[in-house]
């Protein structure tokens, strides 16, 4: 018995020596360029090792890394790097064949995610081999076999990603980066995630904060994801919610429910950089500028429903509904959508003192002389199909209102048609249609129409035709503007309306001094 104890003393004992050997010969050269050619050959990235290499055996298998570098071969730009990262493995367990991991962390993290002129990512590593999709795990039936997995503690510190996009000239920043989740695993048991970052665009004068929370219940075998108690904080937006999903990655649908409450939509603007921040002209300082909205969704890989969508603002309840249906080998992407909304006072958005009637307001034949150009969605037009419309039982701005508002849209076979029944305005009415059509076998053009009338004293009124024709994939000619404006007097009398060959109404009146009195402005071509 006392010969046996001694023997297995003496196997710990070699044991313990031969571990404080290997990690006292696991610092070296050789042993990080090795592990730089496993990563080379799994992935194809290149991994320098620039500072320490540790390793513990006991009481887990630790690695520890200091100055690691990721790079593609195929581009001069670093995919990422991190001043140290710590990896620990429960030993037990992975005899059994389960995957338990004590810590992932990482600190100072950087990750470069650019896409150059031509829309290749700098993470790309050349075209997929034929039958790679069908290797890698993507049934229910193969995500099985996967080995148990959890990671007691994964923390990401400081970490920073660059954003860019030659392709679309766009850019963005996430920096302060952090992620704190304990206990993640994919066995169906609950875990906390917390996700805190400042986002910034090329554009933004200063970054803004973001924050994601959720408790996560994650069943692999099943292919199930259940995110509750979810909080997405925007400042100074609050959104909170649930989000399931079901039949991950084989056919997964999903459904949810998401709430905000009443936040300031000015400051929102702001913070994205969507209008510029203090009393800036058109917005009054004691404006309702609460806005709060619910909303519930679902879909799958073929569609996505939005309904029930409330949105409280402006003094009003606007409701919407939306579908959506991905395209396929026989029909394109599919849109449809039902917007329906109270009494809209927008006033006190627009604070702006209107010309006085007296005078002519010359700066809008002006403007419509001087318009920037704008890229026409020919593309997206010729490749969908939509179909809804917009209800509003009154838009109040200042002292104009318009009555019994509505929209119509609908787009297929390549053509956009848009049409604007009769509108209450002032004690008339106007009305309006616009049509694009994006067929290149003929030649494309838009038009549009608009007319009306109005008998308020002392108020403007306009009516026009815009027509462009476009004969070719490039540029658009023999385009025309015609716009008419007429003073009418509420102590004037109409005698009568007629509509000429143009879609235009014009207006006769019985006093022959003020027959023709309008400002017309003609453009023959645009840019």
């Amino acid at each position: 018995m006392k010969f046996l104890l001694r023997f297995l003393l003496v196997l710990v004992l070699l044991v313990v020596a031969s571990g404080f050997l290997l990690v006292a010969r696991i610092n070296t050269e050789s042993n990080k360029a090795a592990i730089s050619e496993t990563v080379l050959a799994a992935t194809g990235f290149e991994l320098t090792i620039g500072g320490d290499l540790s390793l513990s055996l006991f009481p887990d298998l630790g690695l520890a890394l200091t100055d690691v570098r990721l790079k593609n071969p195929a581009f001069p730009q670093e995919l990422a790097s991190t001043s140290s990262a710590v990896l620990s493995v429960e030993l037990t367990p992975l005899l059994r064949g389960q995957i338990k991991i004590r810590e992932i962390s990482t600190a100072d993290l950087h990750a470069n995610y650019f896409i150059d002129a031509n829309g290749t990512s700098i993470w790309s590593t050349g075209a997929a081999e034929p039958g790679a999709a069908s290797r890698n795990p993507s049934s229910p039936g193969e995500l099985r076999e996967l080995p148990a997995f959890s990671v007691d503690r994964l923390r990401i510190g400081n970490a920073s990603i660059d954003i860019q996009d030659a392709s679309k000239q766009a850019r963005y920043q996430i920096d302060n980066l952090s992620l704190d989740s304990r206990d993640t695993n994919l066995e169906g048991r609950p875990f906390s995630v917390a996700l805190q970052f400042d986002y910034e665009n090329n554009g933004m004068s200063a970054a803004i904060p973001m924050a994601l929370r959720s408790d996560v219940q994650a069943e692999l075998s099943n292919g199930s994801f259940q995110f509750s108690n979810l909080q997405l904080s925007i400042t100074p937006m609050l959104v909170t919610g649930a989000i399931t999903v079901s039949g991950f990655p084989a056919d997964p649908i999903y459904e949810g429910s998401l709430v905000a409450e009443d936040f300031d939509v000015i400051t929102l603007l702001e913070s994205l950089d969507l209008k510029e921040p203090g009393p800036a002209t058109g917005f009054g300082l004691d404006a309702n500028r609460m806005l709060s909205f619910s909303a519930r969704f679902n879909g799958s890989a073929q569609r996505a429903t939005l309904s029930d969508f409330d949105l409280s603002f402006a003094g009003s309840l606007i409701e919407t509904d939306a579908e959506v249906r991905l395209a396929t080998d026989l029909a394109p992407l599919n849109v449809s959508y039902n917007v329906n909304a109270g009494a809209l006072d927008l006033s006190p958005f627009f604070t702006e003192q209107l010309p006085a009637a007296e005078e002519t307001p010359t700066g809008l034949t002006e403007a419509a002389q001087y318009q920037p150009q704008a890229e026409l969605p020919v593309e997206l037009i010729s490749s969908i199909s939509l179909l809804g419309g917009i209800s509003v039982e009154s838009v109040t701005i200042n002292d104009i209102q318009l009555q019994d508002v509505n929209v119509f849209t609908n787009v297929e076979d390549g053509v956009l048609d848009i049409e604007v029944p009769p509108v209450s305005l002032f004690e008339g009415s106007t009305q309006g249609t616009i049509r694009l059509s994006t067929d290149y076998q003929r030649c494309q053009s838009v038009r549009a129409d608009s007319f009306g009338y109005s008998l308020q004293r002392r108020q403007w009124f306009s009516a026009g035709r815009i027509q462009l024709y476009r004969s070719g994939r490039h540029g658009w000619g023999n385009a025309g503007l015609i716009v008419r404006q007429q003073r009418l007097q509420h102590n004037r009398q109409l005698s009568r309306h007629r509509r000429d060959q143009t879609g235009v109404y014009r207006h006769r009146s019985t006093e022959p001094e003020r027959r023709g009195h309008s400002a017309v402005a003609r453009r023959d071509s645009f840019q």
